[in-house]
């Protein structure tokens, strides 16, 4: 009988004595998911104030919520039961030359550590949470626990730095690292407060402690965010060091973090339970993790389209116009604001004049040669170069009393006298708009025509624009599909989705409008479809003279540009095309060989006619058409992927472009694949806009478009179906 109370009694002692098992494991995101002006969470469905580095679920957008987190179909992080969004603020280094700012590249870890207080239960988040870390508007130090939880530390791996409010002024050989460590208490009831801080709060310590009294302890997240600035040390000044955050910051003490939840929570409540110490720097071999852990390369994790149109880098102003500190505010209107909608708009008219907020105005184009402005959104490209472009007025903010100030750059079609432009009062109601209601590539189907009660309020410089002209493409189908990533429906449609081109009145940042000498659609072509084609030639393909160069949907909006301007560098031009009709289009062009595959066999006639192969191929179609060009590929070739317009229709999405044993081809031959995206050489969009308008002028480029008349919201699934029909000569346009 003695026998079991001796031995339970050591028994339950070592049981009392030991401390629950807690889970700590972190995670590299080693690429961001996108780098935006937006926060759903401190500026839903709008421009947020400054741009964010974002890591974390493709649901993520200016939209989002813990919903369309779950919902998200890719992280950029490595750890599939995590679908949640993580952002910072971007840094920027300020140029010494003077010319601006240029991104700073980098990438964020995050933490997950349970702190608990002797056997205190530690909880997973609440469906939905969000939060915030950190003040944006701090300029200086302080000693409360909100301001401690901020802090950099210089990285160098041969001498050791303290953490440190504040960025360090003095170089950090190896990187810079900014540290955020969120609340771990939580309310109970919210997962969202107006101040975006009272439903959650910090325990007495930042490692541990208590919560007050009746809150819970969840799971504590700390980011790391790496920055590397060790290739900036020759933009020093002296001793001042020349980076700055997104919101004109150069303290660092206005550092901050966001944390959007999209968690499943069986598995991060079993990972709190289950995953040790030794799991910290394994994250991928805690049991509750190891099942949707991957370890693909960075690049082949998901990423997002930005939202917002607008160059990031390099910029000669912050995106969002937010003065830096020290320096003298940006020279286009608009003063400094934690949000977009505190920060005065700037507009462009086609006089070139700047207005600031007020009652909007329209810039109506007549017949008395008034100039027309036309939002062009080339940065926001697609993979396939397919993009929606709008010529339009100018909703011009006026301003309640006059005032001096610069106007955004206006590029002028034509290098003549700038024509005098008219403003009349803007209409009170926002006219209509097409919405996306369910997710399919049926754009019939897939949207409805809605009413919009008012115009929108345009972002920092941002400005309101009225649709005269609006451009068809292939990829409008991928956005109605959810292939660019699928958010909470409905959502707008054209170009990328939340833009929203398919309307009578869009938003877009007034450095896109373009002047144009008269209201027509004869810019559509260019701003998008021809930029694409001269920037695709020269900085991918890289281009030379007296080569062989195939061209698939050679008649086409953006092929049609491809075959001359490979005309006019000297080379002999290969045009792949569906139709007679289109054969005769090409060879207005100047193309030396069209093929129309529906008559004749495109593999055989390459084989039999170009023994030596293509030497450079700009291919947007997919299946058949690539395997052809694939085939016939000469030594050292070179094949543009702009697109795969062949897959894009199937309700399971754009299917892979690759296959059909491509790697050991392209291996015998030496040759190379080459993707394509406009946003990736958007600095470059400006002097090849300028070539294409010159050559124009000259007489040296056409810019086609396709006869067919459409108008009205209403007719673009028919100008869609035309497209997919393979009937189009040059762009599609509709009229409204």
């Amino acid at each position: 009988m003695k026998l079991p109370t001796v031995t339970i009694a050591p028994l339950a002692l070592l049981a009392a004595m030991t401390p629950t098992v807690h889970g700590m494991f972190r995670f590299d995101c080693f690429n961001n998911l996108v780098v935006d002006r937006v926060d759903p969470i401190v500026n839903p469905g709008v421009a947020s104030g400054h741009l964010h580095a974002v890591s974390g679920g493709n649901g993520f957008s200016k939209s989002a919520d813990g919903d369309a987190m779950k919902a998200s179909t890719c992280t950029s992080c490595p750890i599939g039961a995590d679908l949640s969004a993580y952002w910072v603020p971007q840094m920027y280094v300020k140029f010494k030359n003077g010319t601006g700012y240029g991104l700073v590249e980098s990438h964020q870890i995050v933490y997950y550590e349970p702190r608990p207080t002797g056997n205190e239960t530690v909880i997973p988040f609440p469906d939905g949470l969000k939060m915030l870390a950190g003040n944006p508007k701090l300029r200086e130090a302080g000693d409360s626990i909100e301001q401690r939880a901020i802090t950099w530390v210089c990285i160098d791996y041969d001498n050791s730095h303290p953490e440190q409010q504040g960025i360090p002024n003095f170089k950090c050989p190896d990187g810079l690292r900014g540290q955020v460590n969120f609340p771990m208490c939580w309310d109970g009831v919210n997962y969202d407060s107006d101040d975006h801080k009272s439903h959650v709060a910090y325990a007495t310590e930042l490692d541990g402690g208590s919560c007050p009294d009746g809150w819970q302890k969840m799971v504590k997240i700390f980011y790391e965010a790496f920055y590397s600035v060790d290739k900036y040390d020759d933009e020093w000044d002296g001793d001042q060091h020349p980076f700055v955050l997104s919101n004109g910051d150069r303290t660092g003490y206005g550092f901050h973090g966001d944390f959007l939840d999209g968690w499943d929570k069986d598995v991060l409540r079993d990972a709190i339970e289950q995953c040790t110490d030794e799991n910290y720097f394994n994250s991928g071999e805690c049991p509750p993790l190891a099942a949707s852990f991957s370890s693909d390369a960075p690049e082949e994790r998901c990423v997002n389209e930005p939202e917002i149109v607008e160059d990031i880098s390099p910029v000669t102003a912050l995106p969002g116009n937010n003065p830096v500190d020290g320096d003298a505010v940006a020279s286009t209107a608009g003063s400094s604001s934690s949000t977009a909608t505190e920060t005065p708009s700037v507009a462009a008219s086609a006089s070139g004049s700047a207005a600031t907020a007020g009652s909007a105005t329209t810039t109506e184009s007549g017949s008395d040669g008034d100039a027309a402005v036309s939002a062009t959104s080339a940065p926001a490209q697609s993979s396939d170069g397919a993009s929606v472009d709008g010529e339009a007025d100018a909703l011009t903010p006026t301003p309640e009393t006059p005032e001096t100030s610069a106007a955004p750059e206006v590029t002028s079609e034509a290098p003549t006298s700038t024509p005098e432009t008219t403003l009349s009062p803007a209409p009170t109601d926002a006219g209509v708009s097409c919405k996306v209601h369910t997710w399919s590539t049926n754009f019939r189907a897939a949207t409805e025509i809605v009413e919009v009660a008012k115009l929108p309020t345009p972002a920092a410089g941002n400005v309101v624009v009225k649709n005269h002209f609006l451009g068809i493409n292939a990829t409008d189908i991928n956005i109605t599909n959810g292939g660019y990533g699928r958010t909470t429906l409905p959502i707008n449609c054209g170009l990328e989705a939340d833009l929203g081109a398919f309307a009578e009145y869009t938003e877009v940042p007034a450095t896109k409008l373009i002047q144009t000498p008269e209201l027509s659609p004869s810019v559509i072509p260019l701003t998008v479809c021809g930029v694409s084609a001269s920037l695709a030639l020269e900085k991918a393909g890289e281009m030379k003279t007296n080569e062989t160069v195939f061209v698939s949907a050679a008649a086409g909006a953006t092929g049609q540009f491809v075959v001359q301007l490979a005309k006019l560098a000297g080379n002999h031009v290969i045009g792949a095309c569906s139709s007679d009709e289109k054969v005769a289009y090409l060879k207005s062009l100047g193309v030396d060989r069209p093929i129309n595959y529906k008559k004749e066999d495109l593999s055989a006639v390459l084989k039999a006619e170009y023994p030596d192969g293509i030497n450079l191929a700009f291919e947007s179609v997919g299946g058949e058409l690539f395997k052809a060009v694939l085939d016939n590929i000469a030594v050292l070739g070179r094949i543009i992927v702009f697109g795969n317009v062949s897959h894009y229709h199937g309700d399971s999405g754009p299917e892979p472009q690759y296959g059909y044993q491509q790697n050991r081809k392209m291996q015998l031959r030496s040759a190379s694949l080459r993707g394509f995206l406009l946003f990736h050489h958007a600095k470059y969009v400006p002097e090849h806009l300028e070539r294409l308008l010159t050559l124009i002028k000259e007489g040296k480029l056409k810019a086609g478009i396709d006869p067919t008349e459409f108008r009205g919201l209403e007719s673009i699934p028919d100008a869609i179906d035309r497209l997919y029909a393979q009937k189009n000569i040059g762009k599609l346009v509709i009229r409204l």
